[in-house]
């Protein structure tokens, strides 16, 4: 397997990176001290930890790079069944992602609802909403975020959408997820896997 490279990973240990959400207990022998997100996300790879990979991987991507990440999930499960509503919400984060205005973000959680947070359009939508600075309406004092919330809607886009229709395809869906963070980690934009 070649050497993974996560050059916007701005941290410098992967245990930073766990220290936001539960590592799955058969994958948290693998963590070493002072290991790098890379090194970790490598060898969970090279274990077969798969769904434990595209987990830490959605912690590990700056916020808005995890975004673009959940919306390119989100999108690859988009059938003849996903409604008007879904794919506007995978539009509108999309957008919010090539422009990230606090404007568009704030309507995201809406649009999230109404697309259904059972959906993985849904999720994404709900990515970038929490991913601002503040998330208290504008009128109202400065709440921000929960700590790892991002991360959280970009795994739960991951897993909707691994499951979505066809669970016997996950591992494979997952390894296409981890492929395209990588990518995007690097500075692609995880289109073209």
């Amino acid at each position: 397997m070649e050497e993974i490279k996560l050059n916007k990973v701005k941290v410098a240990t992967a245990n930073e990176v766990c220290l936001l959400f539960d590592l799955d207990e058969e994958a948290t022998p693998l963590l070493q001290e002072n290991q790098t997100p890379a090194q970790f996300l490598q060898i969970l790879m090279e274990h077969e930890h798969l769904a434990d990979a595209a987990h830490f991987l959605a912690f590990a991507l700056p916020e808005r790079e995890a975004v673009w990440l959940a919306c390119l999930v989100a999108h690859s499960v988009v059938d003849e069944s996903t409604s008007e509503t879904e794919n506007k919400a995978i539009t509108q984060a999309e957008q919010w992602v090539y422009k990230p205005t606090d404007e568009l973000r704030r309507t995201l959680m809406d649009i999230a609802e109404s697309a259904g947070l059972d959906t993985p359009a849904g999720f994404a939508a709900a990515s970038a909403f929490w991913s601002g600075d503040v998330i208290a309406h504008a009128d109202l004092p400065p709440v921000p975020p929960p700590a790892g919330i991002t991360g959280k809607m970009v795994w739960g886009t991951m897993v909707l959408a691994a499951y979505h229709k066809t669970p016997e395809l996950a591992n494979d869906r997952y390894r296409t997820y981890i492929s395209q963070g990588i990518d995007i980690a690097n500075g692609g934009d995880g289109k073209n896997l």
